[in-house]
């Protein structure tokens, strides 16, 4: 049987938006942002998949009070609800999802083994060469106990990698290692100094220079 593109639904495209929710501590996020990380990450169009239906509709149809979803029009954000705080996942959410989320009847599921890594739930085996299939007796969407369903999707993960040869470290989440005084995000007048002296030297001549310890330790109020 020849492979057939991938086709998505409602359903998948509620998961995608569940696991990136997930993938990114909870949110909120605001529905527009939700909406274009899904329809990239699925390769889909989501109004052409949902026609009419607004994609907050079909969160609440989904996921009912496991989401909060609050705003109206362009500032609607989405987040999970504070009793349904995410499980700390050593894998990637991606991969993670193709184990532990719900299968539809008469559909089998593929994941990719490479990145970016994704899932597709389809009747007929998909296009892509670097998917390959799930044995719907390694997804653990039926066990109530989350935690205990987050332990056997790791297992599950972990067999199947094994019996295709594949490295599972290879689809764990990467370290995310930050500093308890200032990331890379924050704003501080200190760190806008010594990064501006940074990019003020041309990188070949970085090597030859040093910086007091602390003149770095004042700028970044040590």
């Amino acid at each position: 049987m020849e492979p057939v593109p991938v086709t998505a639904t409602p359903a998948s495209i509620a998961n995608a938006a569940m696991s990136i929710l997930e993938a990114e501590g909870g949110g909120p996020m605001s529905l527009a942002r939700l909406g274009q990380l899904v329809g990239k990450r699925e390769s889909v169009s989501i109004r052409a998949t949902l026609g009419s239906k607004p994609l907050s509709q079909l969160l609440r149809e989904t996921f009912g009070d496991r989401l909060n979803i609050t705003g109206e029009g362009a500032e609607i954000e989405v987040s999970i609800a504070t009793n349904s705080t995410p499980l700390k996942r050593r894998y990637d959410a991606s991969v993670f999802s193709a184990f532990s989320k719900p299968l539809e009847p008469g559909r089998r599921r593929w994941l990719r083994t490479v990145q970016p890594y994704k899932f597709y739930d389809a009747v007929d085996p998909v296009a892509d060469p670097a998917a390959r299939e799930i044995p719907a007796s390694l997804i653990v969407s039926e066990e109530p106990d989350r935690q205990l369903r987050a332990d056997k999707a790791e297992a599950a993960i972990a067999r199947w990698t094994a019996e295709h040869g594949l490295d599972s470290t290879n689809y764990l989440k990467p370290l995310k290692i930050r500093s308890e005084s200032v990331g890379a995000g924050d704003s501080h007048p200190g760190l806008e100094a010594l990064r501006s002296i940074v990019a003020a030297i041309p990188p070949g001549e970085r090597k030859d220079l040093t910086l007091s310890l602390d003149l770095i330790a004042k700028l970044i109020g040590h």
